[in-house]
């Protein structure tokens, strides 16, 4: 119990030096956490105590790392409301088709080819795992940078769908294979098809019956009670589901789906949960580095090199292919392949389950299958490679969409010199004279160009009724944005003044986006002032604005929406953002 308490207070000691240490070199915070995982790991090992490691203690982790999937999938589970939906519905399975297609059989040449064990078996895995997205520092990137736009739905749509038909198929694969005699089981709690059955279906339909509950609760229940009443059923799920043989991501993930559809007021306990995500986030991170050993790059070997290249190319190639699938109306950007590489807690979760269950029991000894202990082995090398350089190309692919603000970048530089002397003349007043403490405490001037989002849809002007109807059915916005050919700014469309045109069908065959579209809209120059943009939104009654290089060309850069320029006027004293908030 002392060893425990110790590494918590060492892992949450750590996730705050690394906080401050990535900033240096602008990575993700979630590979701070895994490196100090990772270092706190070997530290240990140099001083000589390998009781951190054994298995008795690592032990009371292990439900800490699985409440704590349960967790990111719930949140990945309520971004999917009925506007979501609306919106990917009609092109996602394209994408989630020509990824899975490109990744199961690039996996599957490539392992097979290059596998030691030439086991065909072994590289069905490999391929079905290869799938699978990190849900949870693909998560954390994007909460981080506070990424949104087109991209970002796309990458929490495809981590989701990604993970679910990893495990669809897993379970179905290795239901099929045992059934066949191509693996030796003797731990099949179930048959094949209710296995199966167990490992999807039914846990779908578990995950959404607990989705309405928690959404029942919520219409009735005060903030702590809903607090307590959602950790003690995501306990349940994870403590209940594998003796169950039912998934509890998929349950969790199907709750988090049914809670945003059918929960009266759904926003402010998503904050909540946010909230208190955070330092369990951020716990399960560090104790998934502190669990990598990075002695499996040692045995990569030419399998797992071949594994790593060939998911690569097949995540960035797939979903490439994918968007030339779906056509160009979209607006999805080609780097959505490149955000979704990232890879952990899913799949090393299948390769633990094919080593409890592919094998045999020798004189009471439960001794896996060399051919599972293979796959495993080449999954934990990948992971270390995928987990360390995933988060900083999601980080990547979203800020080259245009869908992280400029002011998200500018990381905090909390504990450097200046702030340290800053705080010290406030208690001492001698060390420094006064005009130069009241010139370090000004804040620097942001601009409608660091707040703003670039990765926004549009409408060219000659849309006609029909175009600007489906337009909007896959849209999030309730604000649209008419441009010219030479995407000039002409006007903004309300949804309101178009609910009122779609009554009208004589007006809806002739008119078209231009037609429809306020043309005394204001806008934001590049160059402004926050304070004289948040005057721009008292006086007009609206979301967002659009922003434009200047007022005469008036070209379309893109859009600042007023919550945001709230927060940034709300800045702290010493002129840090204060996103706790978001």
């Amino acid at each position: 119990m002392f060893e425990t308490v110790l590494l918590l207070a060492i892992f949450f000691s750590g996730a705050l030096i690394s906080t401050q240490l990535v900033q240096l070199v602008h990575i993700p915070r979630v590979v701070g956490y895994l490196a100090i995982g990772i270092a706190s790991r070997y530290v240990f090992l140099w001083l000589g105590n390998d009781v951190l490691l054994q298995e008795t203690t690592w032990f009371a982790f292990q439900e800490i790392i699985s409440f704590g999937l349960c967790l990111i999938l719930f949140s990945i589970g309520v971004e999917f409301d009925t506007t979501q939906i609306r919106y990917l519905r009609g092109h996602i399975w394209k994408l989630s088709l020509a990824e899975t297609i490109a990744v199961i059989v690039l996996v599957f040449l490539a392992t097979w080819t290059a596998g030691s064990f030439g086991n065909v078996v072994a590289a069905i895995f490999l391929a079905i795992g290869a799938i699978a997205t990190a849900p949870g520092a693909t998560l954390m990137v994007l909460r981080q940078y506070k990424s949104k736009g087109p991209l970002t739905d796309h990458i929490l749509a495809m981590t989701a769908l990604n993970n679910m038909v990893s495990i669809v198929l897993f379970y179905a694969a290795f239901g099929i294979l045992s059934a066949t005699g191509l693996i030796h089981s003797e731990r099949m709690e179930h048959g094949l098809i209710w296995g199966i059955l167990l490992g999807t279906a039914i846990s779908a339909g578990l995950g959404f019956l607990l989705g309405l509950l928690l959404s029942v609760l919520n219409s009735f229940l005060n903030r702590s009670e809903m607090i307590l009443s959602f950790l003690a059923i995501l306990l349940a799920i994870s403590a209940l589901s594998r003796p169950l043989g039912a998934s509890m991501l998929i349950v969790s993930m199907f709750m988090g789906f049914a809670f945003a559809n059918f929960s009266i007021q759904p926003h402010a306990f998503r904050r909540d949960v946010a909230a208190l995500s955070m330092p369990l986030l951020v716990l399960f991170f560090v104790l998934a580095g502190f669990k990598l050993d990075l002695n499996h790059l040692v045995h990569l070997g030419w399998i797992g090199v071949a594994y790593v290249l060939a998911r690569t190319i097949g995540k960035i190639g797939g979903a490439a292919g994918g968007i030339r699938w779906i056509g160009s109306g979209y607006h999805v950007p080609e780097t959505l392949g490149t955000a979704l590489l990232c890879q952990a807690g899913v799949v090393i979760g299948l390769g633990t389950y094919l080593c409890d269950h592919w094998g045999t029991a020798v004189g009471g000894v439960w001794q896996p299958s060399p051919e599972a202990q293979g796959v495993n082995t080449v999954i934990l090398a990948a992971v270390t490679v995928f987990e360390l350089t995933g988060p900083v190309l999601t980080k990547y692919a979203t800020v080259q969409a245009g869908e992280v603000k400029a002011i998200s970048l500018l990381e905090r530089r909390a504990g450097n010199l200046h702030e340290v002397l800053t705080v010290l003349s406030r208690l001492s007043g001698i060390l420094m004279p006064r005009s130069r403490r009241l010139a370090m405490m000004t804040d620097r001037t942001h601009t409608t160009g660091d707040l703003m989002r670039t990765n926004v849809e549009t409408l060219n002007q000659s849309s006609g009724m029909v175009e600007v109807l489906r337009f909007v059915e896959r849209s999030r916005l309730n604000q649209f944005y008419v441009l010219d050919p030479e995407r000039r700014f002409v006007g903004r469309i309300d949804f309101q003044d178009l609910r009122n045109l779609m009554y009208n069908p004589m007006l809806a065959k002739v008119v078209n986006a231009l037609d429809m579209a306020n043309t005394n809209t204001p806008i934001v120059l590049v160059d402004q002032p926050l304070n004289s943009v948040f005057e721009l939104f008292q006086c007009h009654n609206v979301d967002s604005l659009p922003v434009v290089n200047d007022a005469h060309e008036r070209k379309f850069l893109g859009v600042i929406e007023q919550r945001d320029v709230l927060r940034a006027l709300h800045r702290k004293v010493d002129g840090h953002i204060d996103d706790s908030c978001h």
